[in-house]
């Protein structure tokens, strides 16, 4: 009995470890791959919503990461585009998807691509 319960404990443990180090973002923190590339072609995202709305990205990235739920639907909206163009940019091998900006600091200027 007793090594059954130091099995399913380490087994525990391991499992935690696991769910620790595959899962980058949490519920309630936002991330480009809930952003949608601008339709206009731009090099650009910006929420899936309005024009853009896509039934599985705009629904749970609106429940789980990208909004608060004390505001309302168009302070959601607003604080969630601003989130995409400023941080992400269209991926360049999956055209319905954002990743996020690589910026480099060369001083004065900062050049994100």
């Amino acid at each position: 009995m007793q090594t059954l319960t130091i099995f399913v404990a380490l087994l525990s443990m391991s499992a935690v470890g696991a769910t620790n180090s595959t899962h980058n973002v949490s519920p309630g923190e936002c991330h480009c791959g809930c952003c949608a590339p601008v339709g206009s072609g731009e090099k650009a995202c910006t929420a899936p919503v309005g024009a853009l709305h896509s039934t599985t990205k705009t629904d749970m990235c609106r429940t789980i990461y990208c909004t608060d739920s004390a505001d309302t639907t168009g302070a959601q909206n607003q604080a969630w585009s601003s989130y995409c163009s400023s941080r992400c940019f269209p991926h360049p091998e999956v055209g319905s998807t954002c990743r996020p900006k690589e910026c480099e600091d060369a001083g004065v200027n900062v050049h994100c691509q």
